[in-house]
Formats: structure tokens, C-alpha cells, sequence
């Protein structure tokens, strides 16, 4: 997993920072600050679902601030964009502890600056990395709605019996944003209803993970980069990071 930090220095007066790839653009950090007045924002960009950031407001004194923002995992080019109110400006700042990329001049208003990187308008690349799933353990009661077709049935263990043998609590998935929950289908069929879950919205997507059903448990393999969730009788099905749904 890839982390990256950026660094600001400098920003008189207003600086805008933002990580783009096709398709999608994400605002790192929005400074405002001047009167000469020392600037020192640490971000932390992490993997997740994106918040954007607070405002830095260091016009009337200081600024010395740490936050996270989360991008989703891929590769994105980082640009800046420096406004000046009038007077003298300036602004600094660098990505991974690499090259400064500053500017200052003595007058102008409006857009004064900008980056570029490695060719005309480019940016500065960098790779956001995948974060691993996590497994948490929860009441089964606390479950979302459940989707037509599927039912709750979480066991205590691969040979505890149906319906006696169900569990209070169950192993979900939490990973981007969603959490999974692994349902059976009413039917009875061999395969979970694995269903990822968008916050509080209602929201869903679903998959049918054939091989296995009456979740017990759910591991995670770093390494390979799986998601291995447990059945009754040793039917198990292992599901790439990646094909997830989402």
C-alpha cells in the first residue's frame, strides 16, 4: 500500500491543491493566507472514501495544521492553483518530500501561478494505493434492509446445526466505503448473497458468490489480496480484493 504526503509552506494569498485522473477530480487543500504570516498544513493522503478537506484559514495569524484525505485507490496527478488578492504573493509546497514547487512575485491579482510537472499543464504523479479489507464482528440483528431473496443465517461454526446453531453475531467486511454482509439465499442454493452496503443511504450492490453458504467466519489474506468467506460443511469461497462488488 502506497501513502503520500503533501507539504505547504507557503500561500499568499489563496492556494488550491487538487489530485485529478480521468474522470474524477479531488481538492487536497484550499489555503487562504497572507499579512506574512507563517504557513505550515501537513496532509496525509490516504486510501478511502473522499471527504473533502477544511479551509485553512491563516489570514489573521498562523497556520500549523495536520489533516487526512482519503482518494480512492489509482493513480492521479497532482496540480496547484495560486490566487492572489493584490500586492506581493507567494506560494510553496511539495509532494513525497520531493522537488519544491513555488512561486512569488512582487504584483498582480487574480491567477498568478500554477504547477507543471514533467510536461506542459502536467502534474505531479503519484499512486494511490489499495487499502486491505477489514473484518469486524457485529450483531446480526444490526443488519441493513436485506434484499428480496435472501435471508440472515450466520452459524457458530462449519458443522453447527440449522436453525439451532445460529449465531447472534456475525463477520462483516468493511472495504471503500461499503460493508459486506454474506446472506444465504432463501432457497437453500450454495452460494452467498454477498451484499455491499452504502453507509446509511440504502444504497446496495450485490453479488452471488457460489460454493458455499451459512457464514460462520471471514478472513483476510494480505498477500494475495483476498477475501475468504467460511460455510457450513468446509464450503468456502475466496473472492479477489478486486472483484468485490462495488
Amino acid at each position: 500500500m502506497s501513502s503520500n504526503t503533501l507539504r505547504i509552506t507557503a500561500s499568499d494569498n489563496e492556494l488550491y491543491i487538487v489530485a485529478y485522473q480521468w474522470g474524477a477530480s479531488y481538492q487536497l487543500a484550499h489555503i487562504q493566507s497572507g499579512n506574512s504570516n507563517a504557513v505550515s498544513v501537513n496532509v496525509n493522503i490516504g486510501t478511502g472514501s473522499y471527504t473533502e478537506p477544511p479551509v485553512q484559514n491563516g489570514v489573521n495569524g498562523p497556520l500549523n495544521s495536520s489533516y487526512t484525505v482519503n482518494l480512492p485507490a489509482g493513480d492521479y496527478e497532482v496540480m496547484a492553483v495560486g490566487i492572489n488578492w493584490g500586492g506581493p504573493w507567494s506560494f510553496a509546497f511539495n509532494v513525497n518530500g520531493g522537488a519544491q514547487h513555488a512561486g512569488s512575485g512582487s504584483a498582480g491579482n487574480g491567477v498568478v501561478w500554477y504547477t507543471e510537472g514533467a510536461g506542459s499543464g502536467a502534474g505531479i504523479p503519484i499512486t494511490v494505493g489499495q487499502s486491505a479489507p477489514v473484518v469486524e464482528t457485529v450483531q446480526v440483528s444490526s443488519h441493513p434492509p436485506i434484499p428480496s431473496g435472501l435471508k440472515v443465517a450466520f452459524m457458530t461454526g462449519p458443522n453447527s446445526p440449522t436453525p439451532d446453531g445460529e449465531s447472534s453475531t456475525c463477520k462483516i467486511v468493511r472495504y471503500n466505503g461499503l460493508s459486506y454482509w454474506a446472506y444465504s439465499y432463501i432457497d437453500n442454493r450454495y452460494s452467498f448473497g454477498l451484499v455491499g452496503y452504502e453507509g446509511t443511504t440504502g444504497k446496495y450492490v450485490e453479488k452471488e458468490l457460489k460454493g458455499g453458504r451459512y457464514l460462520w467466519n471471514v478472513t483476510v489474506d494480505d498477500v494475495a489480496q483476498t477475501v475468504t468467506f467460511y460455510g457450513q460443511a468446509g464450503q468456502n469461497v475466496t473472492v479477489p480484493w478486486s472483484q468485490l462488488p462495488k
